[in-house]
């Protein structure tokens, strides 16, 4: 004979998620150029500001000094209109020349600084443009594949390597639509209360063994899929050792 009695049971839902890097960055040269130096491998952890690749840098090297000569040229005309421009003042506080001719030097004066104007701007783009062929990790992390090498055409759109920053990391997963409002409890709380008020969760990964960190339900998003009927929430982990990577999979175990 057994006597019953009440207790608590802990139950668990399981669901199948993707870990993603924190920032997981692609880098995109903003210029187009053949690839000179591969400074990285694949796999190496790199620091914010590190040089990743450079590029052939002999035609922004021209021309920088192109606008360069162009500023110089630009601010000899600048000079020359301005003493003839106050020459021309003189002469017209003196009644020897007309409003008009005094007009036409000041406006030859402005003329000639506008483009002076110009061709300073023209030397900063020549100088960022120049700058921008060495390539660097906008963020700690660790470089992705590397489909392009030494020799090899670098643009905008072309495929470059991803730094992904793993210190931490998130798991995501689906929601469905009666899940969601579940949680409210009839409106009775928000969204955001009803998640922080969930539990810690388990991360299984992909091997069967469980991760030694718990996770926390950071995030959910306010809008349902309308193909999938469902919502997305983020789970923040601590990356122990960087252990986890971005593009892993597991399953979340979520204790109720």
């Amino acid at each position: 004979v057994t006597t019953l009695k009440r207790e608590s049971v802990h139950l668990e839902s399981v669901y199948p998620t993707i870990i993603k890097g924190k920032k997981d960055v692609e880098i995109r040269p903003q210029v187009t150029a053949f690839i000179t130096r591969v400074c990285v491998d694949e796999g190496q952890q790199v620091a914010a500001g590190q040089t990743l690749f450079i590029l052939d840098q002999v035609q922004y090297e021209a021309a920088v000094r192109q606008a360069e000569a162009a500023v110089a040229v630009a601010q000899e005309s600048v000079n020359s209109a301005s003493i003839t421009a106050e020459n021309k003042q003189k002469l017209f506080n003196k009644n020897i020349i007309s409003e008009y001719e005094n007009t036409l030097a000041k406006n030859d004066l402005a003329q000639a600084k506008a483009q002076l104007a110009q061709a300073q701007a023209s030397l900063v783009t020549a100088r960022k443009n120049l700058s921008f062929t060495v390539v660097k990790a906008p963020s700690a992390g660790y470089v992705g594949s590397i489909p392009n090498r030494e020799g090899s055409l670098a643009s905008p759109t072309s495929q470059t390597p991803t730094i992904s920053d793993i210190s931490e990391v998130y798991a995501y997963i689906s929601f469905n639509e009666k899940q969601v409002l579940e949680m409210t409890d009839g409106g009775k709380k928000s969204l955001s209360e009803a998640t922080n008020a969930l539990p810690e969760v388990k991360l299984v990964l992909s091997d069967g063994t469980a991760y030694p960190l718990p996770g926390k339900i950071s995030t959910l998003t306010g809008l349902l899929d309308n193909t999938t009927g469902s919502a997305s929430a983020r789970i923040l982990f601590k990356n122990q050792n960087g252990m986890l990577r971005s593009g892993s999979t597991g399953t979340i175990v979520i204790p109720i």
